[in-house]
């Protein structure tokens, strides 16, 4: 199935804005603005209008240093402003006289109140991401630090009420959502590539299409002219794990549960002021325990059952011997309430492992100052695999095993066509691959149920459950989006424009007869 998904445009960039005075409050027009990256030394060039305005778009987030020179005025310098993904920043700034060259700095100034827009924000900056407690290392987790953010049906974010689904995730400015499930999301960056996580919850600008709730923004980061790495190793087990409420009450020991992350990040330049790169690895993992209660027939109940199969069921019976039950059912499992209960029941030990890896690899390029083109990946992949989950329990074990392949891929080219107009154009794909297996893959047999309800007994099945021998599910989306900005004196518009196409590609092998 095809779907063309909606026309919007959007991006995860910032904003720098405002005007040069003089002493006396008089604007200064012809005034040189200059906008640099701390981190890649990359320059941004303005010349303030006649009524003293400037105004940089798309400024990548980061940490940069405004400097404004004017003749017959002291060269000032404004250090440490940090620009934040889909916000403005609003600097303007006094010049004084002077006679001889001079240059005032202002260095750590405090936090810049947001006032270009009524957009309620929260930003999470590096610092903060890496002094934060997330037990999964999931970066989504921070959503819920937002003012009216919620946890929703699905155990994932909604906000102002709506709808899971009404929550829109952008990766670099790409397209993020799991469009097949509820307010899905379809890669999980590694929590190292995170440069900047940013949330909107209220009523958004126009360039933001289709979300009712909330737009989640994730912008991953990119090298600058220094190497930087960190290498990392987190751990998991039951010894450090509380025991909940019901294994406390039961007395139940603690299930295995074995969980280590590791990995790296390194960047830096390829060429200094030029070309930048950043690349990471992410692994996970985790075995844990889980218990299956289940229903199988007494030894007497399979005798009877013998007596009477047809060839098809004792072959059945013969290829998946069950496992001998070992304790009575609870009461309401059989003839409740007055049952005494019987025995059938069977717990089981059902070890579940959850392997996981990701890549990330980002290339930034400036071809000029009206130039600059950023390139970035992320993979992850991962498998799920439960030893009983994938039929009746019997002494061979039919396992349930899903497998998950994803990416995201985003190619941005931003380019000046003058001071005053500023393009950026976005092309991305998606892909989320889902494979359901019962057992390894090869099993045929349609399951097998067997109805003892005649004797007041319990139904049993053979053989792979119903509903999904094999179930392949294939979500491929491609995106196409631009946005252009033009200032004109103390006034700005923005136009954009964005394209997507989805393919859905379904294979269910129901497995009945």
């Amino acid at each position: 199935m095809a779907v063309p998904l909606g026309l919007r445009g959007q991006t995860v960039q910032g904003v720098v804005a405002g005007t040069v005075f003089d002493k006396t409050g008089g604007v200064v027009p012809g005034a040189t603005v200059t906008l640099t990256s701390e981190g890649t030394n990359v320059s941004q060039l303005q010349v303030t209008a006649t009524d003293g305005s400037y105004r940089f778009s798309l400024v990548p987030p980061g940490t940069y240093t405004v400097t404004v020179t004017a003749p017959s005025f002291a060269e000032k310098v404004n250090r440490g402003i940090i620009v934040r993904a889909s916000q403005t920043v609003p600097l303007n700034v006094t010049l004084e006289l002077t006679s001889v060259a001079t240059t005032l700095e202002v260095t750590g100034a405090s936090p810049l109140v947001q006032t270009a827009s009524s957009d309620l924000t929260s930003s999470v900056d590096r610092k903060t991401i890496e002094s934060t407690a997330l037990l999964s290392r999931n970066v989504y987790d921070l959503a819920f630090l937002a003012p009216q953010v919620s946890l929703g049906m699905d155990l994932k974010p909604t906000s102002g009420g709506a709808r899971q689904s009404g929550t829109a995730y952008l990766l670099n400015g790409a397209e993020n959502n799991d469009n097949f499930s509820e307010g899905g999301i379809n890669v999980i960056p590694a929590l190292e590539s995170v440069g900047e996580f940013t949330m909107l919850t209220n009523s958004m600008s126009a360039q933001y299409g289709r979300a009712a709730g909330a737009i989640v923004s994730t912008s991953q980061r990119s090298g600058t002219n220094k190497f930087h790495g960190v290498l990392y190793e987190f751990n998991r087990n039951r010894s450090l794990n509380a025991s909940d409420f019901f294994q406390n009450r039961q007395g139940s020991p603690k299930p295995k549960y074995i969980r280590n992350q590791f990995g790296g990040e390194i960047d830096g330049p390829i060429f200094k002021d030029k070309t930048f790169f950043s690349f990471g690895i992410d692994k996970v993992t985790l075995e844990r325990g889980g218990e299956l209660s289940v229903q199988a027939p007494t030894p007497a109940e399979i005798a009877a059952m013998s007596d009477g199969a047809g060839p098809i069921a004792k072959a059945y019976m013969s290829k998946y011997p069950t496992l001998t039950p070992t304790q009575n059912c609870p009461n309401q499992e059989r003839d409740a309430p007055t049952s005494i209960g019987h025995i059938g029941c069977l717990n089981l030990f059902n070890p579940i492992s959850e392997p996981a890896m990701t890549w990330f690899g980002r290339i930034d390029h400036n071809f000029s100052v009206k130039d600059r083109l950023s390139f970035t990946l992320n993979m992850p992949r991962s498998r799920y695999t439960e030893k009983y989950g994938g039929g009746h329990p019997s002494t061979t074990a039919i396992p349930y095993i899903e497998k998950y392949h994803y990416h995201n891929l985003s190619l941005a080219e931003t380019h000046a066509f003058g001071p005053r107009i500023l393009n950026e154009l976005t092309v991305a794909h998606n892909r989320h691959f889902d494979v359901t297996t019962e057992g390894d893959g090869s099993i045929r047999d349609p399951e097998l149920s067997i109805d003892a309800s005649a004797y007041g007994g319990l139904g049993f099945g053979y053989g792979a459950y119903e509903g999904n021998l094999i179930a392949g599910f294939v979500q491929d989306r491609w995106q196409y989006q631009d946005n252009l900005g033009w200032s004109v004196g103390k006034h700005s518009f923005k136009l954009g424009f964005g394209w997507m196409w989805g393919n859905f590609y379904r294979n269910w092998d129901l497995g009945l007869p």
